[in-house]
């Protein structure tokens, strides 16, 4: 019987001194791993503060306040003050429609009422009524035309929740000069022609340096409506050749070739200042820009900045920033290629936060797509500007740029190549192959098709005899 109980106290000695040592085990292999998550956690924050310190000495912004003092402010006066002033006398204009007039919207082919043929005098009478309501804000943003600089006031530093109340007014205005060009142009004012064009050129360049990807599409939009308003309202009019400089030195003048560059980095940044304070609202009115599941952001993000899954996804999306910058401060923007991963990642994050758009290859065809037709119409310009001097259009692009150095000639879809001049019954064609990378002859890109890239080339009419009925003047516009 003493044996026994000999045996019993024996083990449970032996297992209390088994659980202690087991106690012992699981503390020490706790505190290693809290060390090993610790070293790991500060190495990632050191490797981040290591990337950041690069892209700044590349030149570039890393958190939004940098990005707020990046988007300088002008020394000189501010274009973008007396444009802002200009949109608040918006708020009781109608907004004009994108392609038809406005009394013109249910009929099956509503371009051709702006494109092409001349308007009838009611309908020239029905546009001048319309556009009464933007009368004093045209007269006051003209004040902007000469002043090239412009910095809108907003604060970039308050994040990813910065508010933008410039970008509306601006499409609007934009939308109804595209109406009152080609009206002035049927009336024969050439001045109200140059002006109205003068002041698109104007709002579109607020916004060339602002770096935020929404307003570079904006400005890409804008400057899509300014190249088919040049387009037609030169179709109906006859310009001095004053006035054909003025317009050249003035979009000329401009540098647009960054932009899409400018606009990544701006989301780049908001993204990662929603890694320093992600905040999340039940009411998806009280933020404008970021709309997220409560629920998702109240246990995920924690557990995500925990497992330091959180900080290794804004690492992964830095390091592609710090290539795209320090290929940018190497090479030339004009034949820069932007890394498609940086593309990709610019406007996308772990948990899938939506933010202005999302980026695709689509967003870089339509850079190339603007770049194109900024080319073009500055090349359409300067052979109204030839006609004007020799009577004649050029026979080739080579003699059209030969002593203008303000031209650029190379298209961006075929770098190796010269924009394409081709002579028609009417007039010059001005053309760059397009997305498709294909010569078609200047034959215009389908404006309605799902195909990507959209076949047709990008198309700048130049009328030899503006004012006069023109051979094919029923097509739809040629700009996208």
């Amino acid at each position: 019987m003493e044996a026994k109980v000999h045996l019993l106290i024996r083990l449970f000695i032996f297992r209390r001194k088994t659980i202690k040592l087991f106690l012992v085990f699981v503390a020490a292999m706790f505190l290693l791993l809290l060390l090993a998550w610790s070293v790991w956690m500060v190495g990632l924050k050191v490797r981040t503060a290591w990337i950041r310190w690069e892209i700044r000495a590349a030149g570039y912004p890393v958190t939004a306040e940098e990005l707020d003092s990046w988007y300088a402010q002008p020394v000189g006066e501010n274009a973008a003050v007396t444009l802002m002033e200009a949109y608040e006398m918006l708020s009781e204009a109608a907004d004009p429609p994108l392609y038809s007039l406005p009394w013109r919207e249910d009929e099956d082919d509503p371009a051709s009422a702006i494109y092409g043929r001349r308007w009838p005098a009611e309908i020239l009478l029905k546009t001048d009524d319309y556009l009464t309501s933007y009368r004093f804000a045209m007269i006051r943003a003209e004040q902007a035309v000469s002043v090239v600089d412009s910095r809108y006031p907003i604060n970039l530093a308050e994040g990813y929740v910065v508010v933008l109340p410039h970008l509306y007014p601006a499409r609007k205005l934009t939308r109804a000069l595209r109406l009152k060009a080609p009206l002035e142009a049927q009336r024969g004012n050439a001045e109200e022609v140059v002006r109205a064009i003068l002041l698109m050129n104007a709002i579109a360049r607020s916004l060339d340096r602002e770096p935020l990807h929404i307003s570079g599409l904006l400005r890409i939009s804008n400057d899509s409506l300014l190249y088919e308003t040049i387009e037609v309202s030169l179709a109906h009019i006859t310009l001095d050749e004053s006035h054909y400089i003025k317009l050249i030195k003035a979009i000329a003048s401009r540098e647009i070739d960054d932009s899409l560059f400018r606009g990544l980095v701006g989301v780049r940044v908001m993204f990662d200042s929603f890694y320093d304070d992600p905040v999340f609202y039940d009411d998806p009115n009280e933020i404008p820009v970021v709309e997220l599941d409560t629920n998702l952001g109240g246990w995920l993000i924690p557990a995500l900045r925990w497992a330091g899954v959180w900080e290794l996804n804004r690492q992964f999306g830095l390091i592609k920033y710090r290539q795209a910058a320090q290929d940018m401060k190497q090479a030339e923007i004009e034949v820069l290629a932007l890394d498609q991963d940086f593309l990709e990642l610019s406007l996308q994050t772990f948990v899938g936060m939506p933010l202005d758009a999302y980026v695709t290859d689509s967003n870089q065809e339509v850079h190339l797509v603007s770049m194109a037709q900024h080319r073009l119409m500055l090349l359409g310009l300067a052979s109204y500007s030839y006609y004007a001097q020799h009577k004649r259009y050029p026979d080739s692009i080579a003699g059209l740029i030969a002593d203008r150095s303000y031209l650029i000639s190379k298209d961006p879809f075929a770098p190796e190549q010269l924009l394409k001049l081709r002579d028609t019954p009417f007039g010059l064609v001005l053309y760059s192959v397009g997305p498709d990378r294909i010569d078609d002859g200047g034959t215009p890109q389908e404006e309605f098709t799902h195909v990507r890239p959209r076949p047709g080339d990008i198309v700048f009419r130049v009328f030899e005899h503006p004012g006069e009925p023109q051979p094919g003047a029923d097509l739809l516009p040629s700009s996208q």
